[in-house]
């Protein structure tokens, strides 16, 4: 990136004709060279991409979501995804699966795994967090569009190969911005999806349903969320933007768990009549340099979001 103010726009790579429609995309060094690459998922398929060389090729067939995340699993970097388990014209099924390369050479035959089956409308958001504080990261999604809606945690074993355990985290609520960290400083994560955080119960992460609470109560189901520490409290804020909507509004929510508990989030909007705003991001930095200039001495956490092209899908 140049140190204008402007960004420059580059076309990354052609993807096959018969790719009518990406869904997902995420950044991770899969073959370990020290260099990012790019995992694309969509109607057709599961696709890698080399920036630096402009290499592209297709890890598997299939319809892939929206959930994909690149994580490490047994010191190894792997995809995992939500992906389509049905036949074209059979009743909708879904499944959380790995992929991972067999050999530095992304065009050889990938490893495949199956971590369980999902309701139908897929896994929306999936993120990796110790729930439990057992060491390892359990997998944390959500389901969506499906008569069983919730938020739902994945517990593996020693076995890679072999299904995962499902534990329910809450049923029956349907929103969608999944994100997880320690809001309250007690060494114990919450979690949040939607406008609303989640406690877990005195027992533990998995001795039963976590408790609801809302955060942003003018904000609709819809929505992108992130955790950075904005106020330099050692606790997370939240960001949160609608993001299916033509008349979106983009807010960070300050975090008053501790400092005032009767009234613990203070709302600071940012930006309204957005469209669609399907993509958000954060970052806090220690420093600051060009096109970010300082609003101010210290940290700076700049938030990109992004809205869908045409406004929706």
């Amino acid at each position: 990136m140049s140190t204008s103010s402007a960004w420059d726009y580059m076309i990354c790579a052609n993807l096959p004709p018969e790719t009518r429609e990406l869904g997902s995309l995420a950044v991770g060094d899969i073959d370990g060279d020290g260099l990012p690459e790019m995992i694309l998922g969509g109607n057709d398929g599961l696709f890698w991409f080399r920036p630096d060389t402009h290499a592209i090729g297709k890890i598997g067939p299939g319809h892939f979501h929206v959930g994909l995340v690149v994580e490490e699993l047994d010191g190894r970097p792997t995809v995992v995804c939500g992906e389509a388990t049905s036949a074209p014209g059979q009743p909708e099924a879904w499944g959380l699966t790995w992929y991972r390369p067999s050999s530095p050479d992304l065009s050889a035959p990938w490893q495949k795994g199956w971590i369980a089956g999902f309701p139908e409308g897929g896994p929306h958001d999936i993120v990796f967090y110790d729930l439990d504080g057992c060491g390892e990261r359990e997998l944390v999604t959500i389901a969506c569009y499906t008569a069983t809606p919730g938020v739902f945690a994945f517990k593996r074993g020693p076995d890679l190969n072999q299904p995962w355990q499902k534990i329910e985290i809450l049923q029956e609520v349907f929103a969608e911005g999944l994100a997880v960290g320690d809001l309250d400083g007690d060494g114990l994560p919450e979690i949040v999806n939607g406008p609303d955080w989640f406690h877990m119960p005195p027992g533990g992460a998995f001795a039963g349903r976590w408790t609801r609470r809302a955060f942003a109560p003018n904000f609709r189901e819809m929505c992108r969320t992130a955790l950075v520490d904005i106020t330099g409290s050692g606790r997370p804020d939240i960001v949160i933007a609608d993001s299916e909507y033509m008349d979106g509004f983009l807010s960070w929510f300050e975090n008053r768990l501790v400092e005032d508990p009767d009234h613990p989030w203070r709302e600071h909007r940012l930006e309204e009549g957005l469209i669609y705003t399907h993509s958000l991001d954060v970052h806090r930095s220690a420093t600051t340099r060009a096109p970010f200039p300082a609003a101010a001495d210290g940290p700076n956490v700049h938030i990109f979001v992004a809205e869908m092209d045409a406004g929706g899908w």
